[in-house]
């Protein structure tokens, strides 16, 4: 299989966090299974190609925004952001015809995969979901500027486009299928893994040095808990002087330790050391020699360091939110605190401090469950398995696809884009015979309820009579999912009046226009084909009506979308009317609701 992965990240040049080594492990995980492996990584300096191993590296940069004088828009829109993603594109589409690359995996975060995805005909595309920017602007409590709101749009199209979703944790899929509107059976759970160091078991978990070492290793930011670390070791350090503070990851401008200074001193950093970024080499020495290990993160969708100090046999210590909690077995592996608590947190350092038989426990238990679970070989035949069934279904797995109810839809249902629903599996009620559900459209009573990820009704609520709409209405809504959505479309009779009274030179078409929105499809004579009374109107809408009866049934987030139709396009009038054609722009009422 001839495979693409996408990832800003990718060591050593751009080895920043998470995610480039997960890119890593999993692309050299691959290319031993017999793969051919592609790799699109952003370059720091100068556009290369190289071999890494068995996989192929494709450094690409943007074109500099300071020469072209963009760089002005870049405080309002993430243009470097939506630049990248064009040529992520374009490198893509080389590839696909240079290398035959046949699918491609990209993560959510920056939206690297969003011009690609906007592609209708490309190959399938899968998207791993990481901790998103609106989850890192709330924990950081920053209210949304503009250019976040659009670059939290360009992640969040990116996921709903993508033909395949993957995760690593199941709490971090039910939050971005809630923040999402995505039916949580269309993420898939493939958590990371890590290599296996070979170490003596009977050694591994303590340093030779007279002090403890206690490492942390992530990017010096609140989400990833080092504001309660840094609150927490002078509180250790007053109940205990042996021990040594490993701090290792990247520190922009030094903040965090121009911080420690200024308020601790610098008789402080005797037990307090700021590595900054280390390579892999190093990051291992530390993980090796290191007694504890420590990351109070605010938030993980995973927590990749974990499973790393683990297979090390290393007690950790995390916070019991997010993904930390599927992989740290409090009390059994490790020990979880509560986020934002420094005092929770000092007490779990002392008591691993002070215990060498539980500090020996924890570690050679976590260590087995690396060996059980977060193996890199165990990710890499669940991510294959994957592959291949989206790729034998044609690039979208069809059990993971919205299910949607087209009521008046028209032959048998398929998969197609219907509505507001850019893929879903459609499934059509009307009175052909080759329908998919035969059932009462005001009871839907064959359909069992919460069952449908939305209905989408075009032209058929006219149908019935006015006293019957609201008891229809609450009927289709037992029918939809929480968090499905409906969509229905209908004549708008306030625009068609407007319509009719300001196209008086065409009275003989417009009227026609007028009667069939009122009366239906029937009551126009130049209609040959609709002369069943199913056709005639019972009701006329409008927005504020049609508003009005979706809210009060319990439908949320009611809008009107914009949509225009040309109904002489499709029906089937008689050559006098053939000059209008193209002057008669008909607009249908189209509106939708939410079940929350």
């Amino acid at each position: 299989m001839n495979i693409c992965l996408v990832s800003r990240e990718y060591p050593p040049e751009t080895g920043w966090g998470g995610i480039g080594t997960y890119t890593y492990n999993l692309a050299h995980g691959l290319s031993e299974f017999g793969h051919i492996v592609h790799v699109i990584a952003y370059a720091p300096d100068e556009e290369k190609d190289y071999k890494d191993k068995k996989v192929y590296v494709h450094r690409i940069k943007n074109k500099n925004l300071n020469i072209r004088g963009l760089w002005r828009l870049e405080k309002y829109f993430p243009l470097e952001m939506f630049l990248y993603s064009i040529r992520v594109a374009k490198k893509i589409n080389e590839m696909v015809g240079k290398y035959g690359i046949e699918i491609v995996e990209v993560p959510n975060w920056y939206a690297e995969g969003f011009w690609f995805v906007l592609k209708k005909k490309r190959i399938p595309l899968a998207t791993r979901l990481s901790t998103p920017l609106f989850e890192v602007l709330m924990i950081n409590r920053k209210a949304k500027s503009l250019k976040d709101s659009l670059m939290c749009f360009l992640e969040k199209s990116l996921v709903l486009r993508s033909d395949l979703i993957i995760t690593h944790s199941y709490c971090h899929r039910n939050l971005m299928a809630r923040e999402y509107g995505i039916n949580p059976k269309r993420i898939e759970i493939i958590p990371p893994g890590t290599k296996l160091p070979e170490i003596d078991i009977k050694i591994k978990n303590e340093s030779q040095s007279n002090n403890k070492k206690i490492l942390f290793v992530g990017r010096l930011e609140k989400r990833k808990g080092i504001n309660t670390l840094l609150e927490a070791i002078p509180k250790v350090l007053s109940k205990t002087h042996n021990l040594e503070f490993i701090i290792a990851g990247k520190d922009e401008w030094n903040r965090y330790e121009d911080w420690c200074k200024n308020r601790y001193g610098e008789e402080y950093f005797t037990n307090v050391k700021f590595l900054g970024y280390v390579n892999n080499s190093e990051l291992e020495r530390l993980y090796k020699e290191c007694d504890i290990f420590v990351a109070p993160s605010l938030y993980e969708s995973f927590g990749l360091v974990y499973i790393e100090a683990m297979s090390y046999g290393k007690p950790v210590i995390g916070c019991n939110v997010g993904g930390a909690t599927e992989i740290i077995d409090n009390s059994i592996n490790g020990i979880l605190v509560p986020p934002d608590d420094s005092h929770a947190l000092t007490d779990a350092i002392l008591k691993l401090v002070r215990n060498k038989d539980l500090r020996q426990s924890l570690g050679n238990n976590g260590r087995r469950k690396v060996e059980n679970i977060f193996s890199i070989s165990k990710m890499v035949r669940n991510t294959l398995e994957i592959y291949q069934k989206i790729l034998s279904e044609g690039g979208k797995m069809e059990d993971s696809l919205p299910v949607v109810l087209d009521i008046g839809g028209i032959g048998k249902g398929k998969i197609k884009s219907i509505g507001a629903w850019k893929k879903a599996k459609v499934l059509t009620l009307n009175l052909y015979d080759d329908a998919d559900i035969h059932d009462d459209a005001f009871t839907l009573g064959t359909i069992e309820d919460n069952s449908l990820d939305g209905i989408y009704s075009s032209h058929v609520i006219e149908h019935f009579w006015w006293y019957e709409t609201e008891s229809l209405l609450k009927n289709w809504y037992k029918k939809i999912k929480p968090k499905g959505r409906i969509e229905i479309r209908c004549p708008d009779i306030e625009w068609i009046f407007r319509f009719c009274l300001k196209n008086k030179k065409l009275f003989n078409v417009a009227e026609d226009v007028l009667m069939h929105s009122i009366y239906g499809a029937a009551s126009v004579p130049c209609h040959k084909y609709y002369k069943k009374d199913g056709q005639f109107h019972y009701n006329v809408f409008w927005q504020g009506k049609l508003k009005k009866l979706l809210s009060d049934v319990g439908f949320k987030k009611v809008r009107r979308k914009k949509y225009n139709k040309i109904w002489l396009d499709w029906w089937p009038y008689d050559l006098r009317y053939k000059e209008y054609h193209n002057k008669i722009k008909i607009k249908d009422l189209v509106m939708e609701g939410y079940k929350l």
